[in-house]
């Protein structure tokens, strides 16, 4: 019941967040943006008190960075630090994967190579000084799908499904993003990337549920 009504005030807030983002109402997007991500860490909070999991407090630290990310990405001159803050938190939820085992599946691993390089190439003229950060940002994320693979390939669980599709759209969201701000405007960018951004970070929270470790 406790997790049902938080994830409910989640919807919400994010539904907000979203609303006053496209009507413009900038001080109102600044409050709810950061709340939505703030509950989906108390969402993974109460079950590391429940659970006392590693893996549920890496991805509380990861979540915890992702919330830095979202507050310095509502400044234009906090791109950079936002940048830096979601590539640690991607760390951290590839730190909080490895205890299950390196994915070397290259069933998952050349199709990740071919959309990372294919990516960077199409990105490449525009990035500038970005070049590097960018380029690393691209190889951490697609690490962490390629990990996030592995549970759902060996474990086919409920833990391994929410993962994978979590990923999954955190990585869909960050292409959109970096697609829209380095290549060519993407209609309805902030839409599709805060609601796929948010149900990423949601199911990746709702996995640590199922965690045994």
């Amino acid at each position: 019941m406790q997790q049902l009504i938080l994830s409910i005030g989640i919807f919400v807030s994010a539904v907000l967040a979203v609303y006053f983002d496209q009507a413009g109402l900038s001080v109102w997007y600044m409050v709810f943006k950061p709340l939505t991500t703030a509950l989906i860490i108390l969402l993974v909070a109460l079950n590391w008190f429940r659970f006392k999991t590693s893996y549920a407090l890496r991805i509380l630290a990861a979540l915890i960075f992702c919330l830095i990310g979202d507050s310095f990405l509502l400044f234009d001159r906090g791109f950079v630090y936002g940048l830096a803050s979601f590539f640690v938190g991607h760390l951290f939820i590839l730190f909080a994967l490895i205890p299950f085992g390196i994915n070397k599946k290259l069933l998952t691993l050349l199709p990740l190579l071919l959309y990372g390089n294919m990516f960077f190439w199409l990105l490449f003229p525009n990035l500038e000084q970005l070049l590097i950060p960018v380029a690393l940002y691209i190889v951490v994320i697609l690490c962490m799908v390629q990990q996030a693979f592995g549970p759902i390939l060996d474990v086919k669980n409920k833990f391994g499904f929410l993962l994978i599709a979590g990923a999954l759209l955190f990585a869909f969201s960050d292409s959109v993003l970096a697609y829209n701000k380095f290549y060519a405007p993407v209609p309805y960018a902030g839409v599709i990337i805060l609601t796929s951004y948010w149900l990423a970070v949601y199911l990746i929270a709702r996995s640590t549920n199922y965690s045994k470790t």
